[in-house]
């Protein structure tokens, strides 16, 4: 597939349940956060679905849909999965609205039945994991975000859509003291949870200005945005993920805040460790 396929392709529209009733929307992301050796030399992998906090914070159960295939790519189908919130793993900073779902199960059962995901994940290989990356990176970068405003999607297909902007903020610190960037993207209700990726589809130009090739990195998580109300005070809220959350009284700002993606690395640490264990004890 073509990079640009992969990218319109890693992410999931997240429905809240509470009491049986959809009660709000948001984005995931597919993403591997562990792979591993065992004795035998086979790779053991988890797979993860990523987003905020706030986005599963007043929900029982988060559902989902994941695309699947057969192996050459014949009768596709679009599989509604549910998981339990109280599952999900949590950034041990209160701070920081990140959090994880485990999904590894839903990967073994579709293998199972001798079908694939069609959904392409995102690897720890594909974000920007250190500050150092970001140091070197300018303001003004284009980015893209990939996730469901205001819930909408291409239901038929399971599609996602895509907004372009640029890094409006210095990616080399963080903003307002806080492990974040400051996005120009149109970033609605439903975008809680997106990816957010440097897109240099034809080059870039480094700090000492030499032009490189394309670049294509996962550099954040969407997660707020400021808003301005009618008299023009300025406040910074999550974005709302509430079916029929009355939005009109406060006006977006076409900006976003965004996580940056070093912040994964204490939710990645925990997998890596639940990976390990389970390969210990298999291999006992």
């Amino acid at each position: 597939m073509h990079t640009f396929d992969n990218l319109i392709s890693c992410t999931t529209r997240l429905i809240g349940i509470k009491g049986g009733q959809e009660i709000s929307y948001g984005t995931g992301f597919f993403f591997v956060p562990a792979i591993m050796s065992t004795k035998s030399g086979e790779q053991a992998t988890k797979l993860s679905i990523i987003t905020n906090k706030h986005v599963i914070a007043n929900a029982d159960e988060i559902g989902f849909v994941i695309s699947t295939s057969n192996l050459d790519g014949s009768d596709v189908e679009h599989e509604y999965r549910v998981i339990n919130s109280a599952h999900a793993i949590t950034h041990p900073n209160p701070n920081i609205d990140l959090c994880a779902f485990d999904i590894t199960n839903v990967q073994v059962d579709i293998a199972n039945r001798q079908r694939r995901a069609m959904q392409i994940a995102v690897s720890f290989d594909d974000i920007a994991a250190d500050d150092d990356y970001f140091k070197n990176l300018l303001p003004l970068e284009q980015v893209l975000m990939v996730g469901y405003p205001t819930g909408l999607w291409d239901e038929v297909n399971n599609g996602a859509l895509a907004r372009s902007g640029v890094l409006a903020s210095n990616p080399a610190h963080d903003f307002k003291g806080k492990p974040d960037i400051v996005v120009d993207l149109a970033c609605f209700p439903g975008s809680s949870g997106s990816p957010v990726f440097l897109f240099n589809p034809v080059g870039y130009q480094t700090r000492a200005a030499n032009i490189m090739g394309s670049r294509v990195k996962l550099i954040g998580v969407l997660y707020a945005g400021p808003t301005a109300d009618a008299r023009g005070i300025v406040t910074s809220q999550p974005a709302p993920v509430s079916i029929g959350q009355e939005v009109s009284v406060r006006t977006m700002m076409n900006l976003g805040y965004a996580v940056k993606t070093t912040q994964l690395q204490p939710i990645i640490e925990i997998f890596r460790r639940n990976l390990a264990d389970l390969i210990a004890q298999h291999e006992k």
